[in-house]
């Protein structure tokens, strides 16, 4: 979620034990087992009949409003007991606002590691049965991410089963993930020169919303524009069965306004009610006292404050039927507002893309966006922004994977479109260059090196334990003039 906490050892020592199944619903993937006690950081919990974190299912009376929470870990409560997530502290809230023979239930369907393809297929699968009037999706930037799947020994593994096997897994979170890799060899005594490096770019990239995300490259606008489509299925389904559909954002002043921005227009143009957490969450304060400390996810404090903003939300709203609720009890308001010049500042900030990466000294990682190891091994591709200015893409890379009957070669792609012919790879690391494009070569660019010829491809007992697809390694990645 936030890459400046995963560092941390502190969590290392607190247990965390949940095992997962293959969901029904291909697109969610994964699901954790049904009717199983396990731990989230220390904290022990039961899931019931569906996997989720929560009681048995109720039976619908008439009197009943049920309203379904589903999202990622924010939802979830990694790290915090039961009753003290947001959506059962929403719900103790609201029972106090219950007529009359009327009742509330608030369900977590919240699944940590969970994107937006993977909630829009538990909406599908368990929607009938739940039968919500109120859905509630609580958006988290990395829902675009690809999704994970299960593994050996029923953990989840860094593999979307609906992409081929040779494909890099995306997150938005790569680049502070590499420098995490990175951090624990260097102290196992590699790299160790780098530490003031290190240290540098990693607050950089911990500060600033992610780039995968940002701007309008091939990349990020691939990743909207399949979140759009499964938003507008996730409204048809609540459409379909008569419950309404808001979203609430999980955000942080100073840092989430580029990408709530671009939520926010969405929710807009699909006329569905919208609200977040910047009016109570800022960046600069939140770790210390909203968050766990050794881990990003919300303490008691915060899932309290997220309630307090969801309840909120929800009167001004006209979410909750007067019918049901006595709406007359007075609520905290909240202001929400993104500030432009700050939102454009950080969009600008994110998208700066490094004149040069350089994997030895770890120079320019904030680049990297997938495919590359600590080491710049790559597999079948990579992706990764060059700012500067220079109509050369110059790169050295050698072949991991060829034999004397298949070679392997390397192609650019910039901006989605190939450029200059491919190249062929000797086992000796040499110098390659790709023509930049002349619209491009004062701007920050988008770029793709693609391989051809044999390539290893790991399997899934070795993509839980972090491996990756092979067949090249890369020195360094720069831009230069003519």
């Amino acid at each position: 979620m936030f890459c400046g906490f995963a560092s941390s050892t502190w969590s290392q020592a607190l247990e965390t034990r949940w095992e997962v199944m293959t969901a029904p619903n291909p697109d969610m993937t994964f699901m954790l087992q049904p009717n199983k006690d396990f731990v989230t950081l220390g904290v022990p919990f039961r899931t019931n009949e569906f996997g989720f974190r929560d009681e048995p299912l109720k039976p619908k009376t008439p009197g009943m409003f049920r309203i379904l929470v589903v999202g990622d870990s924010v939802t979830f409560g990694t790290g915090v007991k039961n009753e003290e997530t947001f959506p059962n502290v929403l719900e103790k809230k609201l029972a106090g606002r219950a007529r009359p023979s009327h009742s509330v239930d608030v369900i977590n369907a919240g699944i940590s590691a969970y994107n937006i393809r993977n909630i829009r297929g538990q909406m599908q699968e368990f929607m009938p049965k739940i039968q919500p009037s109120l859905v509630v999706y609580v958006f988290v930037e990395n829902d675009l991410d690809d999704s994970v799947s299960p593994g050996p020994n029923n953990y989840l593994a860094a593999y979307d089963p609906q992409k081929p096997a040779e494909e890099p897994f995306v997150g938005d979170d790569f680049a502070g993930m590499w420098m995490i890799k990175r951090q624990s060899m260097e102290k196992q005594g590699l790299f160790s020169k780098l530490k003031g490096l290190f240290d540098n770019q990693f607050e950089e990239i911990c500060q600033l919303p992610p780039p995968l995300i940002l701007g309008n490259h091939p990349e990020p606008n691939r990743r909207w524009t399949r979140f759009t489509q499964e938003f507008e299925t996730m409204k048809a389904l609540c459409e379909g069965s008569g419950a309404r559909f808001v979203v609430y954002s999980f955000a942080l002043k100073n840092h989430s306004e580029p990408i709530l921005k671009r939520v926010e227009e969405i929710c807009q143009a699909h006329q569905v009610p919208e609200a977040s957490t910047l009016p109570i969450f800022n960046y600069s304060e939140y770790a210390d006292r909203y968050s766990l400390v050794y881990d990003p996810h919300c303490n008691p404090q915060g899932h309290d404050l997220m309630a307090d903003r969801l309840l909120s939300f929800l009167v001004e709203s006209h979410s909750l039927p007067e019918t049901i609720f006595d709406l007359s009890l007075p609520v905290n308001h909240y202001v929400e507002q993104i500030d432009p010049a700050v939102a454009l500042d950080l969009e600008t900030r994110s998208l700066k893309g490094p004149g040069e990466i350089h994997f030895a000294n770890a120079q320019g990682i904030i680049g990297l966006l997938a495919g590359f190891d600590v080491y710049g091994k790559i597999g079948r591709s990579c992706l990764f922004r060059l700012g500067g200015e220079g109509e050369i893409m110059e790169i050295q890379a050698q072949s991991l994977t060829d034999t004397p009957e298949q070679p392997v070669t390397l192609s650019a792609r910039i901006e989605g479109a190939m450029v200059g012919p491919p190249v062929q790879l000797t086992r000796t690391m040499a110098t390659y260059r790709f023509p930049i494009p002349d619209p491009y070569s004062a701007q920050t660019i988008e770029a793709e090196l693609i391989t051809q010829g044999p390539l290893w491809v790991p399997t899934i007992d070795q993509r839980q334990q972090g491996a990756m697809p092979l067949a090249a390694q890369v020195n360094y990645i720069k831009r230069i003039k003519e």
